[in-house]
Protein backbone atom coordinates (compact mmCIF):
# COMPACT_ATOMS: atom_id res chain seq x y z
CA UNK A 1 0.00 0.00 0.00
CA UNK A 2 2.84 2.40 0.76
CA UNK A 3 4.19 1.89 -2.76
CA UNK A 4 0.88 3.14 -4.21
CA UNK A 5 0.55 6.15 -1.87
CA UNK A 6 0.61 8.62 -4.77
CA UNK A 7 -2.57 7.07 -6.17
CA UNK A 8 -4.80 7.21 -3.11
CA UNK A 9 -3.37 9.80 -0.72
CA UNK A 10 -4.87 13.28 -0.98
CA UNK A 11 -1.55 14.94 -0.22
CA UNK A 12 0.01 13.49 -3.38
CA UNK A 13 -2.79 14.51 -5.76
CA UNK A 14 -2.53 17.45 -8.14
CA UNK A 15 -5.43 19.40 -6.71
CA UNK A 16 -4.95 20.99 -3.34
CA UNK A 17 -7.36 20.06 -0.59
CA UNK A 18 -9.09 23.31 0.22
CA UNK A 19 -12.31 24.71 1.57
CA UNK A 20 -14.80 22.24 2.92
CA UNK A 21 -12.81 19.17 1.87
CA UNK A 22 -10.26 19.60 4.65
CA UNK A 23 -12.55 18.66 7.51
CA UNK A 24 -15.52 17.00 5.83
CA UNK A 25 -14.04 13.50 5.83
CA UNK A 26 -13.32 13.43 9.54
CA UNK A 27 -16.52 15.25 10.52
CA UNK A 28 -18.71 12.88 8.54
CA UNK A 29 -16.95 9.81 9.93
CA UNK A 30 -17.35 10.99 13.53
CA UNK A 31 -20.97 12.02 12.97
CA UNK A 32 -21.90 8.66 11.44
CA UNK A 33 -20.16 6.83 14.28
CA UNK A 34 -22.00 8.88 16.92
CA UNK A 35 -25.42 8.84 15.27
CA UNK A 36 -25.62 5.42 13.65
CA UNK A 37 -23.35 3.26 15.75
CA UNK A 38 -23.57 4.79 19.21
CA UNK A 39 -27.23 5.77 18.71
CA UNK A 40 -26.58 9.21 20.23
CA UNK A 41 -25.98 7.74 23.68
CA UNK A 42 -23.54 9.64 25.90
CA UNK A 43 -23.32 7.06 28.65
CA UNK A 44 -20.16 5.35 27.46
CA UNK A 45 -16.96 5.68 29.47
CA UNK A 46 -13.62 4.63 27.97
CA UNK A 47 -13.80 0.99 29.08
CA UNK A 48 -17.39 0.58 27.92
CA UNK A 49 -16.60 2.27 24.60
CA UNK A 50 -13.70 -0.11 23.92
CA UNK A 51 -15.87 -3.10 24.84
CA UNK A 52 -18.67 -1.79 22.64
CA UNK A 53 -16.37 -1.28 19.65
CA UNK A 54 -14.87 -4.75 19.98
CA UNK A 55 -18.14 -6.68 20.43
CA UNK A 56 -21.30 -4.84 19.41
CA UNK A 57 -19.75 -2.95 16.52
CA UNK A 58 -18.57 -6.18 14.94
CA UNK A 59 -22.14 -7.52 14.97
CA UNK A 60 -23.40 -4.25 13.49
CA UNK A 61 -21.00 -4.48 10.54
CA UNK A 62 -21.74 -8.20 10.08
CA UNK A 63 -25.46 -7.44 9.79
CA UNK A 64 -24.82 -4.60 7.35
CA UNK A 65 -22.55 -6.74 5.14
CA UNK A 66 -24.99 -9.66 5.16
CA UNK A 67 -27.83 -7.33 4.25
CA UNK A 68 -25.81 -6.02 1.32
CA UNK A 69 -24.64 -9.48 0.22
CA UNK A 70 -28.19 -10.83 0.22
CA UNK A 71 -29.49 -7.92 -1.92
CA UNK A 72 -31.63 -6.62 0.96
CA UNK A 73 -30.19 -3.10 0.86
CA UNK A 74 -31.57 -1.16 -2.12
CA UNK A 75 -29.31 1.87 -1.57
CA UNK A 76 -26.34 0.85 -3.77
CA UNK A 77 -28.61 -0.32 -6.60
CA UNK A 78 -30.59 2.93 -6.50
CA UNK A 79 -27.34 4.93 -6.49
CA UNK A 80 -26.04 2.99 -9.49
CA UNK A 81 -29.32 3.55 -11.34
CA UNK A 82 -29.09 7.28 -10.61
CA UNK A 83 -25.51 7.43 -11.90
CA UNK A 84 -26.52 5.53 -15.05
CA UNK A 85 -29.29 8.03 -15.72
CA UNK A 86 -26.94 10.93 -15.04
CA UNK A 87 -24.21 9.56 -17.31
CA UNK A 88 -26.30 8.32 -20.20
CA UNK A 89 -29.54 10.34 -20.17
CA UNK A 90 -28.46 13.79 -19.00
CA UNK A 91 -28.26 17.04 -20.97
CA UNK A 92 -24.66 16.22 -21.73
CA UNK A 93 -24.63 12.41 -22.15
CA UNK A 94 -21.50 10.38 -22.60
CA UNK A 95 -21.70 8.42 -25.83
CA UNK A 96 -19.76 5.24 -26.59
CA UNK A 97 -17.82 7.10 -29.29
CA UNK A 98 -16.43 9.72 -26.90
CA UNK A 99 -14.43 7.46 -24.60
CA UNK A 100 -11.20 5.68 -25.40
CA UNK A 101 -8.46 3.79 -23.63
CA UNK A 102 -5.18 5.61 -23.24
CA UNK A 103 -2.41 3.61 -24.84
CA UNK A 104 0.16 4.07 -22.09
CA UNK A 105 -1.83 2.28 -19.41
CA UNK A 106 -4.59 -0.34 -19.28
CA UNK A 107 -6.38 1.33 -16.39
CA UNK A 108 -6.53 4.91 -17.68
CA UNK A 109 -9.21 6.22 -20.00
CA UNK A 110 -10.13 9.54 -21.55
CA UNK A 111 -13.79 10.57 -21.73
CA UNK A 112 -15.06 13.50 -23.80
CA UNK A 113 -17.94 15.25 -22.06
CA UNK A 114 -19.09 18.36 -23.88
CA UNK A 115 -15.95 20.17 -25.00
CA UNK A 116 -13.78 18.94 -22.12
CA UNK A 117 -11.79 15.72 -21.99
CA UNK A 118 -11.64 14.05 -18.58
CA UNK A 119 -9.14 11.39 -17.58
CA UNK A 120 -10.35 8.43 -15.53
CA UNK A 121 -8.04 6.09 -13.65
CA UNK A 122 -9.91 2.91 -12.75
CA UNK A 123 -7.26 1.55 -10.35
CA UNK A 124 -7.20 4.62 -8.12
CA UNK A 125 -10.94 5.31 -8.68
CA UNK A 126 -10.30 8.95 -9.57
CA UNK A 127 -11.31 11.27 -12.37
CA UNK A 128 -10.00 14.68 -13.41
CA UNK A 129 -13.46 16.29 -13.03
CA UNK A 130 -14.32 18.30 -9.93
CA UNK A 131 -16.39 15.49 -8.40
CA UNK A 132 -13.87 12.74 -9.11
CA UNK A 133 -10.68 14.51 -8.00
CA UNK A 134 -11.17 13.44 -4.42
CA UNK A 135 -12.29 9.90 -5.23
CA UNK A 136 -16.04 10.52 -5.48
CA UNK A 137 -17.82 8.39 -8.04
CA UNK A 138 -18.72 10.47 -11.10
CA UNK A 139 -20.52 9.93 -14.38
CA UNK A 140 -17.23 9.65 -16.28
CA UNK A 141 -16.14 6.70 -14.14
CA UNK A 142 -19.54 5.12 -14.62
CA UNK A 143 -19.33 5.52 -18.40
CA UNK A 144 -15.93 3.82 -18.49
CA UNK A 145 -17.11 0.98 -16.27
CA UNK A 146 -20.37 0.63 -18.20
CA UNK A 147 -19.01 0.69 -21.75
CA UNK A 148 -15.82 -1.29 -21.09
CA UNK A 149 -17.47 -3.69 -18.59
CA UNK A 150 -14.86 -2.99 -15.92
CA UNK A 151 -15.35 -3.29 -12.18
CA UNK A 152 -14.44 -0.11 -10.30
CA UNK A 153 -13.45 0.29 -6.65
CA UNK A 154 -16.18 2.86 -6.02
CA UNK A 155 -19.00 0.45 -6.74
CA UNK A 156 -19.53 -3.27 -6.95
CA UNK A 157 -21.31 -5.23 -9.64
CA UNK A 158 -24.86 -4.99 -8.35
CA UNK A 159 -26.78 -6.80 -11.05
CA UNK A 160 -28.31 -10.05 -9.90
CA UNK A 161 -27.21 -13.12 -11.70
CA UNK A 162 -30.15 -14.94 -13.26
CA UNK A 163 -28.77 -18.39 -12.62
CA UNK A 164 -27.45 -18.16 -9.07
CA UNK A 165 -26.57 -21.55 -7.68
Amino acid sequence: MWNRRELWCLAFRNESVKGHNTNNFSEVAVRIFKDEVLSRVREYNVITLIDFCSTTLEGYYNRRLQKFANFRNPGPRLFLRKMKKKALDSRNPINPDTRKKILCNESQFSVLSGNVTYFVDVLSACCSCSAGKLGKFCKHQFAVCYYFNISCKNFLQLERKKNMK
